[in-house]
């Protein structure tokens, strides 16, 4: 049996397409699709119309799509934020039956896998984000790094696994009760073992930010009790998606943050920690308050990292 592992396509319906295409020809039997796929790129409706009708499908819910209820709730007058401009577009774009579809999609799931083995699976582990974000899993991390000194996906592997091996605040992952624990939002493409757990994050289908823009995603090899995984990448067009920004009017409606997506596509970098600090000491020194930032401060902020000229 192959099951396919997807997650962060943010919109990105071209990877999303090609990912899917490769699973395809790959011959896989089933989809586990663990959260975030909608926002920062210009398909919302297109990425969730083919959720909609992806068959042998196990769908969660991303944090992204749990913005969607507060936003359903909030008066639209007071979305003045240029912060969270491409949200806004988003929301607005939406159809009524798919932004309903994804509200009500579910936060985990649990996949049976034959001979007593199980997926379990879910956006992020809630007891870990602060924890993980000290590890190599953080991308802003993961970019200092590279920059200082570069290496390859390999290294990156064996330095996580010895890393994961060590940290104590793991060793309650047997808890879940699954051989198999899924997870998105680090946009990191990785895998381990953690005693009799395989863990494994697909990386974001529609923003890689492993330095490496060709779209990632996983396929579980089940044989009987032996489990394995695989990771792939599947190249698209990033040109034209980035110059569907300009037509489909979310650059218009957010020209930072679609700038911001669009480098980040070229290069697969985390361009976002690096604005958000920038922005963060410009209103620390005005003694604003701080996330979401006031427009000026915002506005400087792009100024000052070079995402508008």
């Amino acid at each position: 049996m192959k099951i396919a592992l997807i997650s962060d396509v943010h919109g990105n319906y071209p990877a999303m397409d090609a990912v899917l295409a490769d699973a395809a020809k790959r011959g896989v039997d089933s989809y586990v699709f663990a959260g975030d796929y909608i926002f920062d790129n210009p398909f919302p409706n297109e990425v969730t119309d083919r959720l909609r009708l992806m068959p042998n499908a196990s769908i969660i819910q991303g944090n992204k799509e749990g913005y969607l209820e507060g936003m359903q709730k909030e008066d639209k007058n007071t979305w003045k934020y240029d912060q969270l401009a491409a949200m806004y577009w988003t929301y607005r774009e939406l159809t009524e039956e798919n932004c309903r579809f994804l509200m009500d999609l579910p936060r985990e799931a649990t996949v049976p896998l034959g001979n007593g083995n199980s997926l379990y699976t879910i956006h992020f582990i809630e007891k870990l984000e602060g924890q993980m974000t000290k590890t190599d899993c953080s991308s802003s991390r993961f970019a200092a790094k590279m920059k200082r000194s570069p290496f390859t996906h390999e290294d990156f592997l064996r330095e996580l696994r010895q890393e994961v091996q060590e940290r104590r605040d793991l060793q309650w992952l047997p808890e879940l009760r699954a051989s198999v624990v899924v997870t998105g939002h680090t946009h990191l493409q990785w895998y381990f073992r953690l005693g009799d757990i395989l863990w494994v994050n697909p990386g974001s289908c529609g923003q890689p930010l492993d330095f490496d823009p060709l779209a990632p995603y996983s396929i579980l090899h089940i044989q009987g009790d032996e489990i394995s995984v695989e990771e792939l990448r599947v190249p698209y067009d990033i040109q034209a998606l980035s110059q569907s920004h300009h037509s489909s009017g979310i650059q218009a409606a957010a020209p930072v943050w679609s700038a911001l997506i669009r480098k980040a596509l070229y290069s697969a970098e985390d361009v976002f920690s690096a604005m958000f600090d920038t922005a963060a000491k410009i209103a620390a020194r005005k003694g604003e308050s701080g996330s979401p930032f006031s427009n000026n401060t915002w506005n400087e902020a792009a100024y000052e990292e070079g995402i508008i000229q």
